[in-house]
């Protein structure tokens, strides 16, 4: 309960969603999904948000990844943005998942034509998530923040990011 409170203490509603001295309803379901996670509410590992007068727990980027690597059976998880006039080739064939990104990083790489994410064990195995633009946007959509927040702006490539890793982290193991 001190993690969430100190997690809402500088964000508006969401500070008064927690100081409250009427319990609000959201808060505990939430609270308990960031405790069974095990991640930190420090906006960086996970973060409660605000969704109307709901509290919504979020697990970020750097959480899932963390859960990931502490599983103790990845070696290394990546995720990219490909652009139009990059080198991009994903192929799958009897011997497994096959992906080949080389950024054009000397010049205008093009608009955004999708995003991957990959995470290779320690024993070799690899494990690779690939989404186009469309497969992006129609996650989108189904946002609660279509419209505004992280979707639209600076953050829109990090959106994208998350978007495919935490599909790829459904397949791997992960720590709780």
């Amino acid at each position: 309960r001190n993690a969430a409170r100190h997690a809402g203490a500088d964000s508006g509603g969401l500070a008064r969603a927690f100081h409250d001295d009427r319990p609000r309803q959201s808060n505990r379901p939430a609270c308990v999904a960031g405790a069974k996670d095990g991640l930190l509410p420090d906006g960086r590992e996970s973060a409660f948000v605000m969704f109307k007068d709901q509290v919504a727990y979020m697990p970020m980027v750097a959480g899932i990844l963390k859960k990931v690597r502490n599983s103790g059976e990845i070696a290394t998880v990546t995720s990219q943005i490909v652009h139009e006039k990059d080198d991009f080739k994903f192929f799958v064939d009897e011997d497994g998942e096959h992906l080949r990104h080389e950024p054009n990083m000397l010049g205008d790489r093009g608009k955004i034509i999708g995003v991957y994410a990959l995470a290779k064990t320690k024993e070799g195995e690899l494990y690779v998530e690939v989404m186009t633009m469309d497969q992006i946007e129609a996650v989108r959509k189904t946002s609660r923040s279509q419209t505004g927040g992280p979707w639209n702006g600076p953050f829109a490539t990090e959106m994208y990011r998350k978007t495919v890793i935490r599909r790829l982290a459904k397949r791997l193991p992960l720590s709780t």
